[in-house]
């Protein structure tokens, strides 16, 4: 059975939903609800329900797995509404009805939970509840969202949604969202059964007449500025893009001054808009299948066990290196701190330090497990200290010379099957790999900064790096809890490669004489976290010039000497005569003041003089937008990047590509290759070659496909 049905002596029904693997093989939910109902209704002298929810994935990514159907938006609709039904004809059974909360919980079961009288859950810091696929685009649509408003108010609610999107129990039961908490599940029982013997209440508060909502109707009290400010709070944090906000306050807006059955109307349109639309399925397929896809092992070679890991060593304990060293001892895995300095070594463990005591702060994890972390880190200034290390991560500064050294000096001390991977966002694999006297042994691992946040890595393989090797890094990525791509090395190898084309096309628009500010607000504005000068800010500029050598010498060498590009001007002007490197030196494209939000640095527009005052702003995002992707299918077209689906993570988490465009081979996809090569000849015509469709794009349309 998908939902194990009991009843006591005291004549209270328990409904626990079975485990995921029941409902993998049949996952049709609605259908077994609706049986079970149906048979409570045959049942006499019934004193309540008690309905057990648990996590169940199955359940949770029951709409997820459906919104790739084809199904016209009426067909849709009607369904929705439907299941909708089954949840009604629950919530409308004349009997107490009472919701555990056993773990954390989410989604269509959160919303199983919302049609109960009584709402009760475990007393754990760690369990969280609430409707997390608002971050792949959907919004409840099982009534979820009409619930809640009638239970909370619509202040609550859109603050809830829009922001939280799931909390913890105490805050819930604050909110009354939930009505009680317990230590136990025996306890949790107990309190159900409690309700249930005490209370013959079974009609919701919404189903009794002159019921209003808490806080009043839409029109009613301060409700219009409070929609109004939260209108504006989805604009100011850059979430216009992603529809399912707008939805969301909608519904709550025109649904908060109608009936429950006129509300959920609404609800179920909007729902089916996000369901049936572009945005959700790209999150869905982005954050969702392909990623799982990635981190579940796909790429990786087969035919290979299973690697577990001990100790590693880290050589190197500045911004990467003790960032490293943090997200493998948070994974359990002892690590060797190696530094020459030992000034270096205390500032590395400081911030390792640093990061453990913000996330006890915030509740996140126990004082003791912090301390536990901290120890298992080790640092030391001698190199034999890493001979009994499976792996050893160089994360030195970003120079050829000083990574050969670090290179050789490991070996000296490293035991003959140890791996030795290389972090570095731009330095040949393959050159480095010159140095190393086990080749095969040898690989590139790319992490982004700040590690202990950012989710993806890129791994690099040369064609000596043995399939072992690569095998043993790809489970260690995925151990520190990390999504890897696997790439081959290029100049820039992927991420760092396409990256720099968002960069240079920002430059490049400055040069022509785009205002700066301009700029900055339409790259936010198409989806991207930063604008192109801020990001070079932060990443320091002299180090930007620097990768642009470094890329530039080697991916575009049949270019002249002399030859410069519009971005090579402006970098070479901002550090050699302008003499501003970046945030880190104090001053970029941008000025940084102590006490004040950073602006744009005054003086800029002198220096690159303004020529369009009311420019076609679809042009300058479609620059930003058709630069990353063509350059993406180049990639492609080389065998840099091997799959539709790395290439997609690789954007979305390795620079910021907007997700709800779902990547940038996905773009292409959305928007069509024959409009898509039509716009690129046009850019190309005007812009230059970098706007050239690879012939790839031909070969596709020829034979009708696309990228998957």
């Amino acid at each position: 059975m998908l939902i194990q049905y009991s009843k006591n002596k005291n004549n209270i029904i328990f409904l626990k939903l079975a485990s995921q693997t029941i409902f993998d093989k049949n996952n049709d939910f609605f259908e077994s609800f609706s049986n079970c109902i149906d048979k409570i209704e045959k049942e006499d002298n019934i004193s309540g329900i008690v309905l057990n929810l648990q996590n169940n994935k199955s359940i949770n990514s029951y709409e997820v797995k459906k919104i790739f159907e084809e199904k016209k938006p009426i067909d849709c609709f009607k369904e929705v509404e439907l299941e909708k039904s089954i949840l009604r004809r629950f919530e409308t059974l004349d009997f107490p009805k009472v919701a555990i909360l056993d773990g954390s919980v989410f989604n269509l079961i959160f919303e199983l939970a919302l049609c109960c009288n009584y709402r009760i859950a475990l007393n754990d810091n760690s369990q969280k509840l609430g409707f997390t696929h608002i971050n792949l685009g959907l919004m409840p649509g099982k009534g979820g969202l009409v619930r809640l408003t009638r239970e909370i108010g619509i202040e609550q609610t859109l603050d809830f949604l829009l922001f939280e999107k799931s909390s913890n129990v105490k805050s819930l039961v604050e909110k009354g969202v939930l009505q009680n908490s317990a230590e136990s599940l025996d306890e949790l029982t107990s309190l159900a059964e409690i309700f249930i013997n005490e209370s013959q209440k079974y009609n919701q508060p919404w189903d009794v007449k002159d019921y209003k909502i808490p806080g009043g109707a839409s029109y009613q009290n301060d409700n219009p500025s409070i929609i109004a400010n939260y209108s504006k709070k989805i604009f100011r944090k850059n979430l216009r893009n992603f529809p399912v906000y707008e939805a969301i306050i909608s519904t709550v807006t025109e649904g908060a001054s109608l009936s429950f059955d006129s509300a959920s109307k609404i609800e179920s349109r909007y729902y089916v808009e996000l369901f049936t639309g572009n945005v959700s399925k790209n999150l869905v397929s982005a954050h969702f299948i392909q990623k799982g896809k990635i981190n579940s092992g796909y790429f990786r070679p087969k035919n290979q066990f299973k690697n577990e890991f001990t100790k590693i060593g880290v050589l190197g304990s500045g911004l990467m290196g003790h960032g490293i060293a943090y997200v493998s001892a948070m994974a359990d895995i002892e690590v060797v701190l190696i530094d020459t300095s030992k000034d270096n070594l205390d500032k590395g463990l400081k911030r390792i330090k640093n990061i453990l005591s913000f996330n006890v702060e915030k509740g996140l994890i126990e004082k003791e497990l912090a301390d536990d972390i901290f120890s298992k880190v080790n640092p030391s200034r001698d190199y034999s200290q890493i001979m009994d290390c499976d792996l050893i991560i160089e994360a030195v500064f970003e120079e050829r010379d000083i990574k050969a050294k670090v290179i050789k000096e490991s070996e000296k001390h490293m035991k003959k099957s140890a791996i030795f991977a290389s972090n570095t966002s731009t330095i040949s694999i393959n050159e480095l790999n010159h140095f190393s006297s086990n080749p095969e042994n040898f690989i590139g691992i790319h992490f982004f900064s700040p590690v202990d946040r950012m989710e993806l890595v890129e791994i690099i393989k040369t064609k000596k790096t043995s399939v072992e090797t690569l095998s043993y890094v790809f489970d260690f990525i995925r151990k520190i809890n990390k999504t890897p791509i696997i790439v081959n090395d290029s100049p820039g190898f992927y991420t760092t490669r396409v990256f720099e084309k968002y960069t240079c096309e920002g430059l490049a628009l400055l040069y022509e004489g785009y205002p700066a500010h301009l700029i900055e607000s339409i790259s936010k504005n198409v989806g991207f976290p930063i604008g192109p000068l801020a990001v070079l800010d932060e990443i320091n500029i002299e180090l930007a010039l620097k990768i642009r050598k470094e890329i530039g010498s080697n991916l575009y060498s049949q270019k002249s000497e002399n030859h410069a590009e519009p971005w090579d001007e402006v970098l070479n002007f901002m550090v050699n005569k302008a003499k501003r490197g970046g945030r880190s030196s104090g001053s970029g494209f941008y000025e940084y003041p102590k006490s004040e939000r950073k602006y744009l640095w005054p003086d800029l527009h002198n220096h690159f003089v303004i020529q369009f005052n009311k420019p076609d702003q679809q042009l300058l995002i479609d620059r930003l937008l058709f630069v990353q992707a063509l350059e993406t299918v180049r990639c492609y077209e080389e065998s840099v990047i091997h799959s539709f689906d790395e290439a997609n993570i690789g954007s979305i988490y390795g620079w910021g590509f907007p997700a709800f465009r779902g990547g940038t081979l996905q773009f292409i996809n959305d928007y069509g290759l024959v409009k898509f090569k039509k716009r690129a000849l046009e850019l190309a015509s005007k812009y230059g070659e970098r706007y050239k469709p690879p012939k790839i794009i031909d070969r596709m349309i020829e034979s009708d496909e696309i990228f998957n």
